[in-house]
C-alpha cells in the first residue's frame, strides 16, 4: 500500500513540476528580453537546450511508466483510489506535451 502511495506521489509531483517548469518558461518574469539577455550572457545557453527537453521527456516517460507498471502486473486497477485522478494528470500532461510540439513544429514550418 505504501509504495502504490508513493509512486501516485511521484507522478502527481512530476506532473506539476513539469507544468510548474513550463509556466516559467511560458510566462514572466523568465520570458522577457531582461531575462532572456541574461540567460545569453550566463553562458547557460548550451546547458538548458539539452536539459530542458531532456528533463521533459524523460520525466514523462518514467511518470507513464510508473503509472501503468503495477497495472500491467495486476496489482492495481484504474478503480483504485487516486489511480484515476493520477492517470487523468498524466492524460492532461501528455496532451500538453503533444500540443506544445505541434505548435513548435508549426512555428517552424512557418518561417
Amino acid at each position: 500500500m505504501h509504495e502504490a502511495k508513493t509512486r501516485k506521489c511521484l507522478i502527481r509531483g512530476t506532473v506539476v513540476l513539469n507544468f510548474g517548469v513550463l509556466c516559467l518558461l511560458a510566462i514572466p518574469p523568465l520570458n522577457t528580453p531582461t531575462a532572456m539577455n541574461a540567460i545569453r550572457n550566463s553562458g547557460l545557453v548550451p546547458f538548458l537546450e539539452v536539459a530542458i527537453p531532456t528533463w521533459f521527456v524523460g520525466s514523462t516517460v518514467l511518470a507513464t511508466l510508473f503509472f501503468f507498471y503495477p497495472l500491467v502486473r495486476k496489482s492495481a486497477t484504474f478503480e483504485s483510489e487516486g489511480v484515476r485522478l493520477t492517470g487523468w494528470f498524466l492524460l492532461i500532461w501528455w496532451i500538453a506535451a503533444i500540443l506544445l510540439v505541434l505548435y513548435g513544429l508549426g512555428l517552424g514550418a512557418g518561417g
